[in-house]
């Protein structure tokens, strides 16, 4: 289980929230709505998240292992890293490719590095507020869920992240990861 969970958790969550690509090469419509509700989504998931719920083969995890795991999930622009205090575990760079017009709104986890780069696990997830549930399946399994369960024999596992309250984005407020800077410049009302 232990490795199932090491393997998933890094995998389905470091993917997730790294690059708000759109899915698809066709030039339609649909494509356009697809960028602009995946630029939305992107932008509301900036800042630390932490994990307060996982659920894998059909079980809960207590409280308490949930904790221990300490699992964050920190989303900068496009790049997100995954990160859990487990032994042989490293923080992991992430990509992903969003389709919110999707119901559930669907997302392609995709590892950032050389021996899994060819991975892809399919999932959902549904954001709300400061609260961000994924489900997703092991890079292994063909299809995507279709509801945030976890089964006995399946291969899923469905997280639940709430954003840290220092990191709850202010209505006109630009994110600012720790160790960046942000520089203010005035402009008289003639624009120089």
């Amino acid at each position: 289980m232990r490795k199932f969970l090491d393997r998933s958790l890094v995998f389905c969550l470091g993917i997730f929230l790294t690059s708000a690509s759109v899915r698809g090469d066709d030039e339609t419509p649909e494509r356009g709505r697809r960028e602009t509700a995946a630029k939305k989504d992107i932008e509301s998931l900036q800042g630390v998240w932490t994990a307060v719920s996982l659920k894998a083969l059909g079980k809960q995890l207590p409280e308490k292992g949930v904790k221990k795991l300490a699992i964050s999930l920190t989303i900068t622009g496009a790049k997100a890293t995954i990160k859990m205090r487990m032994e042989g575990t490293t923080p992991r760079a992430l990509t992903l490719d969003l389709d919110p017009t999707k119901t559930p709104k669907a997302i392609d986890l995709k590892f950032a590095g050389d021996k899994d780069q060819d991975e892809v696990a399919l999932g959902i997830y549904e954001l709300d507020g400061n609260t961000l549930k994924l489900c997703c399946n092991q890079p292994s399994t063909k299809g995507r869920p279709t509801e945030f369960v976890t089964r006995a024999e399946g291969l899923s596992e469905t997280f639940v992240f709430k954003r840290l309250p220092s990191q709850v984005k202010k209505p006109g407020a630009i994110f600012k990861a720790p160790g960046s800077y942000t520089l203010d410049v005035a402009l008289s009302p003639d624009g120089k």
